[in-house]
């Protein structure tokens, strides 16, 4: 989906696909990339997304994060 805004440093852009979303939750998202590290805020993202018994992701997991003079 195409957008555009005008950003004040520091910020942080993200694109993912739905199964981030579905399984990890918006809120949870939002807290976690705009508080973490980002190195930090994927390895969260992605343990919240997989399955508690086999450790695999329920659906697809592709995240995007762009970043300017972000400090969490």
């Amino acid at each position: 989906m195409p957008f555009a805004a005008r950003l004040t440093a520091p910020w942080r852009v993200s694109a993912m696909t739905d199964g981030v979303w579905k399984y990890v939750g918006w809120d949870r998202i939002m807290a976690i990339l705009s508080c973490d590290p980002l190195s930090e805020s994927i390895a969260r993202l992605q343990a919240r997304a997989r399955l508690p018994g086999s450790g695999r992701f329920q659906d697809d997991f592709t995240l995007v994060v762009i970043e300017q003079d972000f400090v969490g």
